[in-house]
């Protein structure tokens, strides 16, 4: 059964999250993922972020503090455009993103199955290490280390993945308040 409750604990009680070792981030717009993913990122918690739309779609993983938050993953230019979007699995139409237009398909089920099986690696990758890691200051020997603040991008028309390492972005305003708060203690 879903719970529909989720959501609003979360929202009204960020705490809720403490619970768990990783998030996983599945969502259908920029405003949940930013919402959930700075609380997780708050709590210390990493963030596995996936995303796709039609053939395409990519996964980011967010260690905090050391590397990007999910806001960061944002162009500042068109933030609050892209804020607004609901990305839905199964409406057809135009979006404009990024300054450009394209035709909106349906996710296609083998993107669904590619961005969630990385999705589970990186998952399984931070449950086996994440722990030691933050004890230790080092990742565990013989575990692969996950995207530590990359992005890797699937483009299903033609067959081919890229990854990207990301920074943390100036115009991130969630690392504002965090460097504001910093410099206020």
């Amino acid at each position: 059964a879903i719970n529909e409750n989720v959501h609003d604990r979360i929202v009204n009680d960020p705490s809720f999250l403490k619970q768990f070792d990783v998030v996983a981030l599945a969502l259908d717009n920029w405003l949940a993922r930013i919402s959930i993913g700075n609380a997780a990122y708050d709590l210390g918690i990493p963030i596995v972020n996936g995303g796709m739309a039609g053939f395409d779609g990519g996964v980011f993983v967010a260690i905090p503090p050391e590397t990007p938050c999910v806001e960061c993953l944002l162009p500042s230019s068109n933030k609050d455009k892209i804020l607004n979007i609901v990305f839905s699995c199964t409406e057809k139409g135009k979006i404009v993103y990024e300054g450009a237009q394209y035709v909106k398909i349906a996710t296609m089920a083998t993107t669904n199955s590619i961005i969630g099986a990385l999705q589970s690696q990186e998952i399984i990758l931070l449950l086996m290490g994440f722990k030691d890691y933050k004890t230790t200051g080092k990742w565990p020997e013989g575990v692969p280390k996950p995207l530590w603040g990359q992005q890797v991008e699937f483009y299903g028309k033609s067959h081919k993945m890229a990854v990207f390492e990301r920074s943390i972005s100036p115009a991130c305003e969630y690392h504002k308040s965090l460097a504001w708060l910093s410099e206020h203690e």
